[in-house]
């Protein structure tokens, strides 16, 4: 009541008051000039009371807390002292159960930190000592005690939105930089593919010289669901068992009937990523929540992390590294040795193919930005040919331009790679011809060193000739695309010439609508 008078009085303060002059129309007079005019008024006694307002005084509870550690992390659980012991216990039970999965008990830390002490069970959480430390030790988990820490499984079995998943996230963007992934097909063997996740998450693409592109991509709202294993004719065709744990199809519809795009991963965790990604998609494009148990249930890191009651499992936490007697794709791919002599012929090979995809590459002209090394610095293709973005005239949909971009900037990556590769591969050589280290008493045999090191080199010049047949198979693409129009022209050709940047951009000046490619290359004959 007294808070609505004072808001009454506030109110009223603050309105202006009414007046009428003699022989005049009402007059609204400010408030504070009539207080000026009006007589100043004692308090009434419930104003006195009440003023100046006292502070509010809360009456401050006390608290116990004890500290509860696991794996050297601590983590304070407090409570207030005049709490009932059932609630006590209750409350550290849970907080408990937010830290470690499954059952457990506390063990006490005496003063001195390094002696253990006495071990309590739930019934005992209220003897807990004020300012004790206490060790999580695992125990049997009791069925009942489950009615106060709930289903722990929930946290496994709640749907939310598919790209709110860590995992998803994690997924999708290893799927939009691209891998290597094995690609089956009806009528031979299978075969490495450069596969990669548009930047809008709408498209899968891959790349190979002998396809236009709209015969190798899949747009992800035509995807209907994602087979694990061998299962489809295709992979009947040509089976790989050993490596079926890290095999599926993507179904998909094309045309009114479901055809598959059947794949094979390197390893295990490619493998878990990709299907991680493809469910999330799908999910997403049906505008439906998924569970972390369904979206996961196709990793054997996770199953095996769930079989030892690890409810809490974040699978990219996990590390990659492989077990043992688990088969990759490495291990069934025969590389044929070499000599010391033949990996550096074949070195220069690659170094060779290597500056000219780099060429390649750098003379598409083709960047976020719009501009190309190949036309000078600070020029713009898009200025030169008086339009918009240098491939804009060639595309007439925003997203083939969008993927143009994201395969330009995958093959420059790729070419950056190659050449990390090289380098790696050329410093072991350099190391075959140092002396063998000591190990203890004895000295490695040399010979069984020098072929050790030479399937290492074998290994990494494999992975370079595999990324190099990429960036081939993607140039090779985007030339047959764009043949015959005037960017495809200019951004795929003109770098094989090996002209000056001046030269080039003269050409740029002289060219008509009615120019062909063959007057572009007499000019510099």
């Amino acid at each position: 009541e007294q808070r609505e008078a004072r808001a009454r009085n506030v109110a009223a303060k603050a309105k202006p008051k009414l007046t009428v002059k003699e022989g005049g129309p009402p007059v609204a007079i400010p408030r504070h000039v009539e207080d000026e005019q009006e007589e100043e008024q004692p308090p009434t006694s419930r104003e006195a009371e009440r003023t100046p307002m006292e502070p509010i005084v809360l009456e401050e509870h006390d608290k116990k807390r004890v500290t509860v550690m696991l794996k050297g992390e601590k983590t304070p659980v407090s409570w207030y002292s005049d709490t009932a012991v059932d609630d006590v216990k209750m409350a550290i039970l849970c907080a408990c159960d937010a830290i470690m999965d499954g059952g457990f008990s506390l063990q006490e830390i005496n003063d001195d930190e390094i002696t253990e002490g006495r071990i309590f069970q739930y019934e005992e959480f209220g003897e807990l000592r004020d300012g004790g430390n206490y060790i999580l030790m695992p125990s049997a988990e009791r069925e009942e005690l489950k009615n106060i820490t709930g289903d722990r499984w929930r946290r496994l079995k709640t749907e939310v939105e598919p790209l709110r998943h860590i995992e998803s996230q994690k997924a999708i963007e290893r799927m939009r930089r691209g891998s290597n992934l094995l690609k089956h097909t009806k009528y031979g063997f299978p075969h490495l593919r450069q596969f990669q996740l548009s930047d809008d998450l709408q498209r899968l693409v891959w790349y190979t010289g002998a396809k236009s592109k709209k015969d190798s991509l899949i747009q992800m709202n035509r995807l209907v669901r994602v087979e694990l294993g061998q299962q489809t004719p295709v992979f009947q065709n040509y089976r790989l068992p050993m490596l079926e744990h890290l095999s599926f199809s993507l179904i998909h519809a094309d045309n009114g009937r479901e055809v598959s795009l059947d794949i094979t991963c390197k390893d295990e965790f490619e493998f878990d990523h990709w299907v991680t990604g493809f469910k999330a998609l799908l999910a997403m494009n049906r505008e439906a929540w998924i569970s972390k148990q369904d979206l996961l249930s196709h990793s054997k890191r996770f199953r095996k992390a769930i079989e030892n009651n690890k409810q809490g499992i974040v699978l990219t936490a996990l590390p990659e590294e492989k077990e043992k007697g688990d088969v990759a794709l490495d291990d069934c791919i025969e590389i044929v040795a070499h000599t010391p002599r033949q990996l550096k012929v074949k070195m220069d090979k690659l170094r060779e193919r290597l500056k000219a995809a780099a060429t390649n590459v750098e003379g598409m002209g083709i960047h976020d930005t719009g501009k190309t090394e190949v036309w000078g610095e600070g020029t713009d293709l898009s200025t030169e040919l008086g339009m918009g973005p240098a491939y804009a005239v060639v595309f007439d949909d925003a997203e083939d331009a969008q993927d143009l971009e994201m395969e330009t900037r995958r093959m420059t990556e790729l070419v950056k790679g190659v050449d990390q590769i090289l380098h790696d591969a050329t410093a072991k050589i350099q190391t075959m011809d140092s002396p063998a280290p000591a190990n203890g008493n004895r000295v490695q045999d040399e010979e069984v060193r020098r072929k050790q090191n030479c399937r290492q080199i074998d290994q990494l010049l494999w992975k370079a000739e595999v990324d190099l047949e990429n960036v081939e198979d993607m140039y090779e693409r985007f030339t047959t695309n764009n043949k015959g129009t005037a960017t495809g022209v200019i951004a795929a050709q003109l770098a094989e010439l090996g002209l000056p940047t001046m030269s080039i951009s003269e050409a740029i000046e002289a060219m008509t609508p009615t120019t062909s490619w063959e007057d572009v290359k007499g000019w510099f004959s």
